[in-house]
C-alpha cells in the first residue's frame, strides 16, 4: 500500500478575508427572512389536491392534507397490513355471522373544538 503525502497550499489573507464576508453575508440574509405565523401550517405539494372530503376519492395531496387534518376511527399504523390501533373508536368487533358487519364502539369523552360531544350520529353524517 503506498501513501502519497502533500503539501497544503498556503491560502492568502486576501481569500481568507473575502470567504469571511461571503459568510457573514449569507448569515444575514438567511437571518432576513420572512417571520411566519407559528399557527399556520404550511404544505410543500406538487399539486393542489382536488378535495379534502376524507370519504371521496381524492389524490396523494388531499389524503396527505386530510391525515394532518381529521383523526379517524382507527389509526392504520399497526405492525401487519390489517392491523388497526383504535383513535376516535375504542374497539371493533366483527360479526361471527356476517363478516363484512362491524361493531364500532366510540371512546368515550371525545369533543369536537366547539365542546359538543363526539356521536354515531357524526360518524354517520360523515358518510351521507
Amino acid at each position: 500500500m503506498n501513501f502519497r503525502f502533500t503539501r497544503f497550499h498556503k491560502i492568502s489573507p486576501s481569500w481568507i478575508w473575502f470567504l469571511m464576508v461571503l459568510f457573514l453575508l449569507g448569515v444575514l440574509f438567511v437571518g432576513c427572512a420572512e417571520k411566519r405565523d407559528p399557527n399556520i401550517v404550511i404544505i410543500a405539494v406538487e399539486k393542489l389536491p382536488n378535495g379534502l372530503n376524507p370519504v371521496l376519492d381524492i389524490n396523494d395531496e388531499g389524503r396527505l392534507a386530510v391525515g394532518i387534518i381529521f383523526q379517524g376511527l382507527f389509526d392504520p399504523s399497526g405492525e401487519r397490513p390489517n392491523d388497526f390501533k383504535p383513535a376516535l373508536a375504542k374497539e371493533i368487533t366483527q360479526n361471527a355471522n356476517d363478516r363484512a358487519v362491524f361493531d364500532i364502539s366510540l371512546r368515550p369523552g371525545v369533543k369536537w373544538q366547539d365542546g359538543r360531544g363526539f356521536s354515531a350520529n357524526d360518524v354517520l353524517f360523515s358518510y351521507s
